[in-house]
């Protein structure tokens, strides 16, 4: 997957980045794999011998690493939906392993994160649009035409 579509946004102490067609493994593995993590909601269709699995069916899992290796694995989960808390740090969630929220208590750390994301040649200016025109969905196209989209909605509509 190729990410296409950036969202960042502060809300009071907490910062937040969304990326479409970034995969759950994939943002696991920028975090620090030390973290210890409590996973709040897993949903999985193709689980081992369960079909749909929730969180309540997979191995305790205690810190990123784990996950990591937990995700590596397992291969291809079906992975619908998936939620954990970062002690001390933040929040990850995801929808249809495609679809990734990083929710941190720390600015830096999250620009950090999102510069290994974006997508080069054009990292800098995406990202300096980024803080500038927050809460707005962004999109680049291969020769770093910027698109802004207010919402998602508006999003969806001129991409049908």
């Amino acid at each position: 997957m190729i990410p296409s579509l950036f969202l960042y946004k502060e809300i009071e102490d907490e910062y937040l980045f969304y990326v479409l067609e970034f995969s759950t493994l994939d943002c696991v593995k920028l975090l620090p794999q030390d973290l210890e993590i409590e996973i709040t909601e897993f949903g999985a269709t193709l689980y081992k011998k369960f079909g749909f699995a929730t969180e309540n069916n997979i191995p305790k899992l205690k810190t990123i690493q784990d996950l990591t290796t937990f995700l590596e694995k397992e291969g291809e989960l079906g992975l619908i939906c998936f939620e954990m808390i970062i002690n001390g740090y933040g929040k990850l969630s995801s929808y249809d392993d495609g679809e990734c929220s990083l929710k941190l208590n720390s600015k830096s750390e999250l620009i950090s994160i999102i510069k290994k994301i974006l997508p080069f040649p054009h990292q800098n200016k995406l990202l300096a649009h980024l803080l500038k025109y927050q809460n707005q969905y962004l999109k680049a196209d291969e020769a770093g035409n910027i698109i802004n989209y207010p919402t998602f909605d508006d999003y969806l509509k001129a991409n049908r």
